[in-house]
């Protein structure tokens, strides 16, 4: 087993790392058995801290940003964007980490509504309940390619999200507004 190695500038040490990097850390271990969590120190203060999370053969790349949250990087991201996922906690951070880790396939670069679905810890009869169908309406929502945006954000809302469509050109990254019945 490899120990877990940080890289540390100024005056940090593990003493004084981030509590909720230290916690994600934890949960990690529990969630990955034998995973590797190198975790690069900030240069000054309230700057973003970086980690590398190693399960095996799979590698992630996760940004903490005070106050902001942790930013999960998939392979399909260029230089100098943002995060692919973001999640506001090292509970939730963790359980997409395990999700990404340990999942069968190659590297996910985005997530199935199963995949969301699991990640906020609830059944497909759950979800239909909250949503107001039937569980194997949810099942086939869950197979289908394509789907009606008024019932993905039905689904997202039952959640307890909400759900924004984004448009990317070579030269923006815009948001669209979804229409309502009221407007």
């Amino acid at each position: 087993m490899k120990l877990n190695t940080y890289s540390f500038q100024g005056i940090f040490s593990p003493c004084n790392m981030d509590k909720r990097i230290e916690h994600l850390r934890k949960l990690l271990a529990e969630k990955l058995p034998g995973c590797v969590v190198d975790v690069d120190a900030p240069a000054r203060a309230g700057g973003n801290w970086w980690l590398e999370v190693e399960a095996g053969k799979k590698r992630q790349t996760v940004e903490y940003r005070p106050g902001r949250g942790f930013g999960i990087f998939h392979d399909d991201v260029g230089y100098g964007e943002g995060p692919s996922e973001i999640y506001r906690t090292p509970e939730r951070t963790a359980k997409r980490l395990a999700q990404l880790m340990t999942a069968n396939k190659g590297k996910a670069s985005s997530l199935s509504l199963k995949d969301i679905r699991e990640l906020y810890g609830q059944s497909q009869v759950t979800l239909a309940k909250k949503a107001g169908v039937k569980q194997p309406a949810i099942s086939r929502f869950e197979k289908r390619g394509e789907v009606k945006l008024s019932t993905l954000a039905a689904t997202v809302k039952a959640l307890g999200g909400t759900l924004e469509v984004r448009a990317r050109f070579e030269d923006a990254d815009v948001p669209i507004a979804l229409s309502t019945s009221e407007g």
